[in-house]
């Protein structure tokens, strides 16, 4: 029978393998991303296009565009991944120590490491947003040109826009991620007998925590968004996170808080699947 309890990773082994899960997960799923991105920056009350016209349009743009901003992003996704993990287990070791784990203590552990991953990633993320947004593809012609240009034309501050809404954002998918990923091994799934059933159990928990993750965080991924795509001297009514979610739902209609929403579950729930399986595969590998 497959063991449940494993030796803790060091520090410097969870980064390692937290890297190599973001890596894997963002290349596969990364063409939903930048759907998810058009989505969300659609404004007023019209009704979005569907998955399968959203990616007939992003292929016909060709391949260079269905991963246009990805450079900014994969340089900083094996960072965030690994501070996602890595920062998660040194919260635990403060909040938990030797108790035993609840859903709640994953559910801080994941939201602390939300924030932390956050703070890391914000510049690499405003300008993600800015090359996948449609109306800015004449501005930027690369992900260096799009730093030099927003460092130029806006300061170095631009590269933060938008990191209020980001923290409550991260740390919502985050602390969701753990703490449902938890629950479904420790209450639900199957006690796992050989690897392959384990890997399945890993791939189903983070399936889980990932699309309940999604479904929380969605109206602050479309308020961050929004925010992240404004330019120096265009009016933008939204100035925190709550305001602006507030706003959204007066303005356009609750239904606009989860633009995007389809692409973004089908990225992050299989994706946490995939990076839950990664992450475990890579750190079993280092044990």
């Amino acid at each position: 029978m497959a063991s449940s309890a494993q030796p803790p990773l060091s520090f410097s082994k969870n980064l390692a393998a937290g890297a190599i899960a973001g890596a894997s997960e963002l290349l596969v799923m990364y063409p939903l991303d930048v759907i998810k991105t058009r989505f969300q920056l659609m404004s007023g009350r019209g009704k979005s296009p569907s998955i399968v016209d959203a990616l007939r349009a992003l292929r016909s743009e060709g391949f260079a565009n269905m991963y246009r901003g990805l450079l900014a992003p994969l340089g900083v996704e094996p960072l965030k991944r690994a501070i996602k993990f890595s920062a998660n287990a040194k919260y635990a070791a403060i909040i938990i120590g030797d108790k035993a784990p609840t859903v709640w203590t994953s559910l801080a552990c994941g939201a602390l490491a939300g924030v932390t991953e956050c703070l890391a990633i914000a510049p690499a993320e405003v300008v993600k947003v800015r090359m996948q947004a449609k109306e800015r593809a004449a501005l930027y012609k690369n992900t260096g040109d799009a730093i030099m240009k927003i460092v130029k034309t806006e300061g170095v501050g631009a590269l933060a826009q938008g990191l209020e809404a980001a923290l409550w954002r991260q740390a919502t998918w985050n602390g969701s991620f753990f703490a449902m990923s938890f629950a479904m091994k420790k209450h639900v799934l199957w006690t796992p007998d050989s690897r392959g059933s384990e890997l399945g159990r890993n791939f189903v928990s983070g399936l889980v925590g990932g699309t309940v993750g999604v479904a929380l965080n969605n109206p602050l991924d479309v308020v961050t968004s929004r925010m992240r795509n404004v330019l120096p001297g265009e009016p933008t009514p939204y100035r925190n996170a709550w305001q602006s979610v507030a706003l959204i739902a007066r303005e356009e209609g609750a239904g606009a808080l989860y633009r995007g929403f389809m692409p973004k579950v089908l990225r992050l729930g299989p994706g946490g699947g995939i990076l839950m399986m990664a992450y475990e595969v890579i750190a079993n590998l280092l044990r």
